[in-house]
């Protein structure tokens, strides 16, 4: 996928399937490009979307309208999200949160609770976890998460336990 070298190697791809079962990748490249597509009749189509920190993964999401939401971490510490419209063009970046406040070695993460709502988990430059959920309008707002701080440079991840709610898990 991409020309060989292309893409960091401090930062991992994110998948996921959209309303209609089509995969897609997000991916950053060495110089902080994130890459998005899913894959056609010659290949995959990879467009640049966002900038990211080098070290740091981009998250895909669907919300609850079924839309393609894109999350990243800029070099400096802004945590955005884009997503994809109905006529294939990308919203303008929406800032998350304060900007210049989210660990850059860190990757926002996504996962759906038992309601089939989209979550998204970032970690900010104080160590605390902070979350938002996919809401019929939008995204709801960003939310402390209550426990231990997180390393500055280990993304946490979500879990779906069998009653339906979501676990983070952090270091």
């Amino acid at each position: 996928l991409g020309t060989k070298g292309a893409f960091s190697t401090l930062a991992a791809p994110s998948l996921v399937h959209d309303e209609t079962g089509r995969t897609w990748v997000a991916a950053t490249t060495r110089e902080g490009k994130v890459l998005v597509g899913t894959k056609r009749k010659k290949g995959w189509a990879l467009h640049p979307v966002a900038m990211a920190a080098p070290t740091s993964s981009p998250a895909l999401a669907t919300s609850t309208r079924g839309r393609l939401n894109v999350f990243t971490i800029d070099a400096a510490g802004t945590l955005t999200s884009r997503e994809l419209k109905p006529n294939r063009r990308w919203t303008k970046p929406r800032r998350i949160g304060t900007a210049r406040s989210w660990a850059t070695h860190t990757a926002p993460v996504t996962a759906r609770d038992g309601e089939g709502r989209a979550w998204v988990v970032a970690v900010a430059r104080d160590g605390i976890a902070r979350a938002q959920r996919a809401t019929r309008g939008g995204w709801s707002r960003m939310m402390p998460l209550k426990g231990l701080r997180s390393a500055l440079t280990a993304t946490p991840s979500l879990t779906l336990a069998e009653d339906g709610r979501l676990h983070l898990h952090q270091v």
